[in-house]
């Protein structure tokens, strides 16, 4: 997460477009973010050792220095 002047713009990732859906929507409702964009991604990773590749959606989340931490719960939920 970056911090400038107020503005944050936060990444994260879900498995597929309806659970990105679902979470730019809460995340709205609760008035945390100003904006999502999502975008379709393709990830590259090793996971137990072995290389994997998904495809995710990328949520840029648009939000104020002050929404930070209830953001920060709110995904993690």
């Amino acid at each position: 997460m970056t911090e400038t002047s107020g503005l944050v713009l936060a990444l994260t990732t879900e498995a597929n477009a309806a659970l990105a859906q679902n979470l730019a929507r809460a995340l709205l409702e609760r008035r945390l973010v100003a904006c999502v964009s999502m975008h379709p991604v393709q990830s590259h990773y090793r996971w137990d050792g072995a290389l994997q590749c998904s495809d995710e959606v990328q949520l840029l989340i648009k939000t104020s220095a002050q929404h930070l931490d209830a953001l920060r719960l709110a995904v993690s939920e």
